[in-house]
């Protein structure tokens, strides 16, 4: 059932979840699965737009953050409809403590979210059956970390009639969390909502936050301002170690053979999802050499970039180009070269000189760009040559120091944000120490090699200029064993709230490499069978043996 915040009585609820994002929906279903009430307040409208409430200001101390309505949308679905539909899991790496990765290690094993992973991956469209490709080559580097992608990224789409027809489940639009009325045992007594008709109150027997990194931590910056006690104390861990991910290029990989091209190239699975596997450093060399996590995948060159080396490519762009078809058909997502157009032409025309199969390799490449035009192919445009540029996806080592502020905008206002994500020298020199790593690796290997973008002594400024994050909010309510270092505990509970609990990428301590959408949905089906099995220990015997008479 869907209603406006306005309009209508709120419902009694074991659970009330702030946000319907990917984390809020699957939080919700689950928890409906196993027999709890369900409320979910969304800020946003049913058909995806922002709603009536405005949220509060957002800024920003330095260029390393994306603007806001790049990376947050509000409605049913949340900011699922502002993602690509990459699926990765975490490592077990990732839960450990790591000696050279300062505040690392989960207070959960890897364990603990392994067998949500199936679920999590059906909820998003995906088959969780989809199996590696096994390389015969070992060594330094594995080529075995597999993605997934969501066939219907824009979760609103997918289970708006769901929400529609749940007998368990309330969602209650247009309305948007100002407060959290704390009571005297210290427990959340309720919400307070903002709607197009004012102030409205919503009690719950439990709270859920999900609602993403940068609104979680808002919501309870905010309760801080009341209690300066609250979730460690001013000064404490809330709002700190915000992180996301590095990503960029470094290099031009090529390879001497097209098998370990095909091993890591797209592919569809089983059910027709489409899924690919990356490059990553073996664990064990990452811990040796002190590196952060990291992952590595192909991406294709520019048809325009002579530096492809393909004759099938450049006669390609010159055709377009030429006719003046190619504004229309470029994307602009591969980096664009610097070359003046004389000099493009001249080393285009090179290229197909030089290539001895530039007419067969030109009929596949156009084949190749009108099945991604007009169907969903697995893939890019591939390079007859073999190169491609390779993308790195790296770990931000957790920073005390990258921080969200609240900033509080006046009586009957929604308080602001100021965010200071800081990257540090770790993090660049880990991205180029492992491009060393894996470009021996090619060499050694015989598979082929790296061509840097940058001389040497410009490839830590490159990772720096090129690092831009904000679409994960990682960190910044984060998990621990103790409220001194984090904000909730293994069960995403807030440390000293017997009734509050975070969901999403903000309870991760590390971000590894994966991109957070499906651990975070993983941990949140994890969070729903906990609330469920308090629940459950919370009913009284004589009402327990009622119910399993019943459902006898």
């Amino acid at each position: 059932m869907i209603i406006d915040g306005a309009a209508g009585a709120f419902p009694s609820s074991d659970i009330c979840i702030v946000g319907a994002g990917p984390v809020g929906l699957s939080l919700a279903f689950r928890c409906a699965e196993r027999g709890l009430s369900v409320a979910i307040v969304e800020a946003g409208s049913t058909d995806g737009s922002g709603g009536d409430i405005a949220p509060g200001p957002v800024s920003f101390t330095n260029g390393h953050h994306v603007e806001s309505a790049l990376s947050v949308a509000s409605g049913i679905g949340g900011t699922s409809r502002l993602w690509g539909g990459r699926c990765v899991a975490l490592d077990p790496l990732d839960f450990g403590r790591r000696g050279h990765v300062p505040m690392s290690g989960w207070p959960i094993p890897a364990d603990a979210l392994q067998s949500y992973y199936p679920d999590a991956l059906n909820f998003l469209g995906c088959d969780p059956r989809a199996s590696v490709m096994r390389s015969r080559v070992e060594g330094d580097v594995r080529m075995d970390s597999l993605e997934h992608w969501a066939p219907e990224p824009d979760l609103g789409g997918r289970y708006r009639e769901r929400l529609v027809a749940a007998a368990g489940i309330t969602v209650i639009t247009n309305a948007r969390v100002s407060a959290m009325t704390v009571s005297g045992d210290g427990d959340i007594e309720g919400l307070e909502l903002l709607t197009s008709e004012g102030r409205r109150d919503l009690q719950a027997g439990r709270y859920a936050l999900a609602a993403g990194g940068l609104e979680n931590t808002r919501l309870l910056l905010a309760a801080q301002e009341r209690h300066p006690e609250k979730f460690g104390g001013r000064g404490g861990p809330l709002g700190r170690f915000y992180a996301g991910h590095l990503t960029g290029y470094l290099g031009v990989i090529e390879f001497n053979n097209v098998e370990t091209e095909d091993l890591l190239w797209f592919r569809k699975a089983r059910d027709g999802d489409i899924v690919r596997q990356r490059l990553m450093i073996d664990p064990p060399v990452q811990v040796a050499n002190g590196l952060l996590n990291a992952a590595y995948w192909l991406e294709s060159l520019s048809i325009a970039d002579p530096s492809h080396g393909s004759g099938a490519l450049s006669l390609v762009y010159l055709i377009f180009a030429l006719t003046g078809l190619y504004p229309r058909i470029a994307r602009g997502l591969a980096p664009a070269t610097s070359i003046t157009p004389q000099r493009l032409y001249r080393a285009h025309w090179r290229n197909i000189r030089n290539d001895v199969a530039v007419i067969p390799g030109a009929a596949r490449t156009l084949f190749d760009m009108l099945l991604r035009r007009f169907r969903r192919a697995a893939g890019a445009v591939r390079n007859p040559r073999r190169r491609y540029l390779l993308r790195y996806h790296a770990e931000q080592a957790p920073n005390a120091e990258s921080i969200v502020r609240l900033r509080t905008q006046g009586e009957g206002k929604a308080a602001g944000l100021e965010i200071d994500l800081r990257f540090g020298m770790q993090d660049f020199d880990s991205i180029v120490r492992s491009h060393e790593i894996i470009d021996r690796w090619l060499r050694r290997e015989k598979l082929g090699h790296l061509d840097y973008i940058h001389r040497c002594d410009e490839r830590h400024d490159a990772v720096r200029d090129q690092a831009l994050d904000g679409y994960h909010q990682i960190g910044s309510t984060r998990m621990s064993d103790d409220p001194g270092s984090g904000v909730v505990n293994a069960d995403c509970r807030v440390h000293d709230v017997g009734n509050l609990y975070v969901a999403g990428s903000s309870v991760f301590p590390t971000g590894g490499q994966a991109n957070p959408t499906l651990p975070a949905i993983a941990l949140a089906l994890r969070l729903a069978d906990h609330l469920a099995s308090l629940a459950s220990d919370e009913t009284p015997p004589s009402e327990r043996k009622v119910e399993e008479t019943v459902s006898s």
